[in-house]
């Protein structure tokens, strides 16, 4: 009989060897107790079991419980799942990870761990469930739609789903049931309480808009008025918990809102199936900024189509520019990289492509930090991390010094097109000129012109074509 085991401290030798079967980094998933000596196994299984109960966490981390899988009574394979997710795992992690033994794979044991992890969250009332998977590991991204996955976004590597395991119920004629959520229709009395629950919404989702909830009521209800848009209430037992607002001459939706304290439990979801079902529509159009990156994937686990692109273009002024380029040169500072700077990289490394995760970064840093061949500086504004270079020297044969590749580099895009990308290629180069480097060299996607150009501003010359060949697929 299959059956999810919590770890435990009393687990012994037969847990221990079946972990031996799991590399330590198996296709993104991490096991730490890979090679481990079995007298630390103890030990091991003493901080995990803290973790699940939110004990000496490291800052990134968020409560999560360990399983393991048994068959039969023998373990077979190794989950986690995360008890809710913050910001940063919401993006770049997920809530479960799942590996199983190598000699009890091709079974269909992966499929059986997904299930079981997934029916363990809707214990946990986990209604929304993430999790990515590699995008050349065909199995993983198999199994996960067999369970209900849907593609939420992609990177170049990974592939991030949502599974949604509830069907929620919208009416019951149990006044009693707990956790209904309902719609009804907005009235102009409401604009007091839209109005606080609008500027939690500029606030969230990163809006410029600097307007009070005195002046955000004052145009609520003027909306109302003119009737340019007609409101939503989102109630649970008859506290309102959300809202939106829809123009009904174009199905336009310009605002949905949901509170803090509400999320994460498919209440956003109830709430726009219930919409659906008031207008009798089944398309509704609407906008959400680019840097609002957790409302993107809410947005994009639903059915949806891109429709169009909107751009704030600027006027061009050249006496404007040469003033910003001149603040921007004084408020830049670009230094090494330190322990507090590590996390600040994660949606760099993803906007550049690249393999780092929450997991993964941590202790892909504590391995490079102290490897003088190796060189991350950043680059920050108003003391936040707003871009990186990262490189690595090595030494050639018949030549004096040595040689450089930069192996990245990346800017925020809020950040791009105001000199910082140079300035790093700049200081990277006073640093290899003082470490007697003979020439930098760089690789660049074929597809990635506008960085091909950039690069040639800087006077790097195509030289040659890149080659490489996945050896060991990994996400590290």
């Amino acid at each position: 009989m299959l059956f999810l085991k919590k770890l435990s401290t009393n687990d012994g030798r037969q847990v221990y060897d079946m972990l031996q079967g799991i590399a330590s980094v198996d296709n993104g998933f991490h096991n730490d107790a890979k090679d481990m000596p079995y007298e630390q196994f103890a030990s091991w299984l003493s901080k995990n079991e803290g973790y699940s109960h939110g004990v000496g966490l490291p800052d990134w981390m968020v409560p999560e419980t360990h399983y393991w899988l048994f068959d039969d009574g023998k373990p077979v394979g190794y989950g986690r799942l995360r008890h809710y997710l913050n910001d940063s795992l919401r993006i770049n992690g997920g809530h479960i990870g799942y590996a199983i033994s190598r000699p009890y794979r091709g079974n269909g044991y992966g499929n059986e761990i997904l299930r079981l992890l997934i029916s363990e969250a809707n214990e946990k009332g986990i209604q929304e469930i993430h999790i990515g998977a590699n995008k050349d590991n065909d199995r993983s991204n198999k199994v996960i739609r067999a369970n209900g996955g849907k593609l939420l976004r992609e990177t170049d590597t990974k592939n991030y789903y949502i599974i949604c395991p509830v069907s929620y119920k919208k009416q019951s004629d149990d006044s009693t049931q707990k956790n209904i959520i309902t719609i009804e229709p907005a009235a102009p009395d409401d604009c007091p309480t839209l109005a606080v629950m609008n500027r939690q919404l500029i606030i969230d989702e990163g809006d410029a808009n600097t307007m009070t909830v005195s002046e955000l009521e004052s145009r609520m209800r003027d909306w109302f008025k003119k009737g340019a848009y007609t409101g939503y209430l989102f109630r649970i037992r008859g506290e309102t918990v959300g809202y939106a607002l829809v123009d009904l001459s174009d199905m336009w939706m310009q605002h949905f809102f949901i509170c803090r304290d509400c999320r994460q439990q498919g209440y956003g979801r109830a709430a726009v199936e219930l919409l659906f079902d008031q207008l009798g529509v089944e398309k509704i159009g609407l906008s959400c900024l680019t840097n609002n990156a957790i409302g993107q994937a809410f947005w994009r686990s639903f059915d949806y189509d891109l429709y169009s692109v909107k751009f704030n273009i600027h006027r061009p002024n050249k006496e404007s520019l040469v003033t910003k380029s001149v603040k921007q040169t004084a408020e830049v500072m670009i230094r090494k990289i330190e322990d507090k700077d590590y996390l600040a990289l994660l949606p760099l490394w993803s906007q550049f492509g690249g393999y780092a995760t929450v997991e993964n970064i941590v202790p892909h840093y504590d391995r490079i930090k102290n490897d003088d061949h190796y060189k991350i500086f950043v680059a920050l504004s108003d003391n936040a991390v707003v871009g990186f270079i990262t490189s690595v020297r090595y030494y050639g044969i018949g030549v004096e010094g040595s040689y450089m590749i930069i192996i990245g580099i990346a800017v925020k895009a809020d950040e791009q097109n105001k000199g910082i990308g140079t300035k790093l290629l700049q200081y990277m180069e006073n640093y290899a000129k003082e470490e007697g480097v003979f020439s930098i060299h760089l690789n660049s996607d074929l597809k990635r012109t506008m960085a091909h150009a950039f690069y040639e501003r800087n006077g790097y010359n195509k030289g040659s074509y890149g080659f490489g060949k996945i050896i060991t697929p990994c996400n590290a």
